[in-house]
């Protein structure tokens, strides 16, 4: 659904969502293809902006502790959590976010072995 209302264009779209001070963001994406241990950048960093988590999915082919970074070797967004081969996560679609990196950080997974973690990841910036 869409339309006009007192001269302000609302409506729905899959690639785009509002940011909390009215600017219209896209919706980027970015695969999560990790397979050393310690630090893979997912996300490059943004010049004075953060990265929002909005959505991702992942699996590991082996046992792993997953923790994702705002920059490398940062600080935490999503404690370590520890995964059996063939284990993974879901996290749906959440326009508050499920977590964002410093401004100007890049987007770390840091794994506590060398194994294959292999997922895609939907963000903003901003």
């Amino acid at each position: 659904m869409s339309g006009n209302f007192n001269g302000q264009i609302f409506g729905v779209a899959v690639d785009r969502i509002w940011s909390p001070s009215g600017e219209l963001l896209d919706v980027q994406y970015a695969p999560i293809n990790a397979s050393a241990s310690g630090n893979t950048t997912v996300v490059a960093a943004v010049a004075g902006k953060s990265i929002y988590i909005i959505s991702m999915e992942f699996i590991c082919t082996g046992a792993v502790t997953v923790e994702w970074q705002s920059g490398a070797g940062g600080t935490v967004i999503c404690k370590g959590q520890s995964f059996p081969a063939s284990g993974g996560k879901v996290l749906p679609f959440n326009p508050a976010g499920w977590g964002a990196t410093a401004a100007g950080a890049l987007l770390n997974v840091n794994l506590s072995g060398a194994v294959q973690v292999s997922g895609s990841i939907q963000y903003v910036v901003f």
